[in-house]
Order: structure tokens, then C-alpha cells, then sequence
């Protein structure tokens, strides 16, 4: 969750122009949280194969 309310998946994709699923001001969490485009997301393979916003960060290659 961002500074102001709006989902995004992890903190380390913390900037809203990279992805962002949703914001809590104009509906609740559980709507966000349930979106076809989060739950899209969630579906995508784990750290084994992670999506592709989440290549590019160590914690995905087992560095941290």
C-alpha cells in the first residue's frame, strides 16, 4: 500500500507509475484487493519465474 491508499504489490515497486492496482478512497480494500487485475497478478508464477515488473529486483534472484 502507497503513502496516500492505493495497492500496489510490493514495496519495492514503490512508485504508482510502475503499477498500482487500485485506491482505497474510492473503494474499499477488499474490492482492490479482489480486482481481476490484482488477482491477475497474484496468479502469475513465484519467485521460481517471477512477473516481469519483478525481474529486475535482487530479491527475486535470492540476493537479499
Amino acid at each position: 500500500m502507497s503513502y496516500d491508499g492505493r495497492a500496489m504489490p510490493c514495496c519495492v515497486v514503490s512508485t504508482l507509475d510502475r503499477i498500482n492496482f487500485g485506491w482505497v478512497a474510492d473503494r474499499p480494500l477488499g474490492e482492490v484487493w479482489r480486482s481481476p487485475d490484482y488477482e491477475a497478478f497474484r496468479q502469475q508464477p513465484g519467485l521460481d519465474d517471477p512477473p516481469g515488473l519483478c525481474r529486475s529486483y535482487a530479491v527475486c534472484h535470492g540476493i537479499f
